[in-house]
Parts: C-alpha cells; structure tokens; sequence
C-alpha cells in the first residue's frame, strides 16, 4: 500500500472521498434505473472525485476544506433525484450550487495564492476572482455545447431543470461571482476571528 496516499496523513481525506465514491456509485445506480439523464454526469464525478483526491495537496487543499469542495460534486449530482426542480429555502437548487461553488473555489484559490506567490493582497483577490471565473466559464461553456448536441434534458450536458431561461449562463456566472467575493470574506473573517482568540 503506497503510504503516500494511504497513511495516517491522509486517513481523513480518504475517509471522505470513499464516502463520496460511494454516494455517487449509488446515485449512478439510482440514474441508471430511474433517472438516465443523469448517468453521465454521475460516472464522471467518480473521475473527477478521484482526480481531485489525488491532487488536492499538490494545489495545496487544506484538510478542513477538502470535504467542503467534495461536496460541490455532491451538490450538483444531487440533480439526479430532482433537485434542479424543487425550491430549497425559498431559493433555486441552481442558485445553492453556484453560490457554494464559487465560495469554495475561491478560497481554495486564493489558499493556493497565499502560500505559493509573494504579491500584495489586491493582486491575490484579482487574480483569485480571474482564475475563478475562468473555470466557471469554462464549465459554462462546456454546459451550452453539451445543450447545442444533446438538446433538453437533465445533467451537465442538457438543458433543463434549474436552467431558468436564454440568459442561464449569465446567471450562473453572477452567483459564482457573488459567491468568491463571500468566500473571500470567510477567508478574512476566520484569520479576524483566530487573531481574537489568539
């Protein structure tokens, strides 16, 4: 067994991508006899979980937010039993998730910046909400291609439940955008609140 991996270091973040495996196994399970649409995205996520697993300390994920990017996966296949389609809160599924997204991935970034680049702050946070939106985009991108050869339907690929209108993409960038400028706040707030109790 490569200790590398599987040590003690890890025990955690192993823990949490096997729990993360296994929920997906079964929402493909769940996709495969009840909701086909959602099929792809759910097999892919098992990739992309287990991509992530084994970069996360090189792009320098703490083990505190290892488990919340985690769940950004786990919230978007939550589509699978309908989610897209069912208010939470008051508030679109689509909505949550691009929100989450963007807080999550903006102090993952910024995390990253802090500790590999010597600029000043404004530069951290321009360059965070540049390398931020850009991956956005790109799934964005990648969501209306998916919509231009599969047409309508559910999942990544398709255009359908929590795809509110024409202008969609547009939307989904302004809750990323939104949710950066939060995570960047959560970052600043607990480095506040350590200096207080420290």
């Amino acid at each position: 067994m490569n200790r590398k991996y599987f040590g003690n270091k890890n025990i955690t973040t192993t823990i949490f991508t096997a729990i993360v495996v296994i929920l997906l196994l079964y929402f493909a399970y769940y996709s495969r006899r009840f909701e086909s649409q959602w099929l792809s995205d759910n097999i892919l996520s098992i990739f992309i979980t287990l991509f992530f697993y084994f970069i996360h300390k090189k792009i320098e994920v703490t083990k505190v937010l290892y488990p919340f990017a985690l769940l950004i996966i786990i919230f978007h296949n939550l589509g699978t039993f309908g989610f897209y389609s069912k208010p939470f809160f008051g508030m679109e599924w689509d909505f949550v998730t691009h929100l989450y997204s963007g807080i999550i991935l903006s102090l993952i970034t910024y995390h990253y910046f802090n500790k590999k680049l010597s600029i000043k702050t404004l530069a951290k946070i321009i360059l965070t909400v540049f390398v931020v939106m850009g991956f956005v985009a790109l799934t964005e991108i990648i969501e209306v291609l998916g919509t231009f050869i599969y047409g309508p339907g559910e999942g990544f690929l398709h255009y359908g439940c929590g795809d509110l209108d024409l202008f969609d993409t547009q939307t989904d960038l302004m809750y990323d955008f939104l949710g950066i400028f939060v995570g960047l706040g959560i970052y600043y707030l607990s480095f506040f609140i350590q200096k207080i109790i420290n």
